[in-house]
């Protein structure tokens, strides 16, 4: 049976190949791929002791049972908080995309009540979690858009930051693409 090309399992960059494919990549795209050389700081970290426990992942209801994976969470979403906090400012929407029940939407609405944001989620089982969590701490600039990332960014919602928790499969993509046509 006759077989196809060998494929080389590794690639040895030599000299300025990479930076030479990156420039060739650059010119073709409308995205500007530079990195900034000085990042956003972080804001403050999350003290969990005030927030509510209908946000805190520690908490029962949240129902994180196996263990250690509440503290997992607190951790993705200490980090993930502390990032956006650096770059959110007064009148800013945030969208969460694949929000699921709004671990990181909800904790970031709480954060920044100056700020409004909206949870992105299709599956109406984490949509009512959202909305009961929403009611428990009683959130008023927080939205939830039921839909595909699709059904989102063909409403015309404007939004200046994106945040995704567990964004899974192409909705990475799709989130970063819709962010970069945002200038969020």
């Amino acid at each position: 049976m006759p077989q196809g090309p060998r494929l080389k399992r590794k690639h040895i960059w030599r000299n300025n190949q990479f930076e030479t494919l990156f420039a060739q990549v650059t010119e073709r795209c409308a995205v500007d791929l530079t990195v900034p050389t000085t990042a956003p700081s972080p804001g403050p970290p999350v003290d969990w002791s005030a927030v509510p426990p209908a946000l805190d992942p520690r908490n029962e209801t949240c129902a994180l049972h196996k263990p250690g994976r509440a503290d997992r969470k607190r951790a993705q979403l200490a980090s993930l908080v502390s990032h956006a906090l650096g770059v959110l400012r007064a009148g800013d929407v945030c969208v969460d995309f694949g929000a699921g029940s709004g671990h990181l939407g909800l904790l970031l609405a709480y954060l920044r009540p100056d700020c409004r944001v909206i949870l992105v989620e299709r599956k109406e089982y984490s949509v009512l979690q959202a909305r009961a969590r929403i009611a428990t701490v009683a959130l008023d600039n927080c939205e939830i858009f039921q839909g595909a990332l699709d059904d989102f960014a063909a409403s015309g919602k404007a939004f200046t930051c994106g945040v995704c928790l567990h964004a899974c499969g192409p909705l990475t993509d799709a989130a970063l693409r819709l962010c970069l046509a945002h200038g969020a």
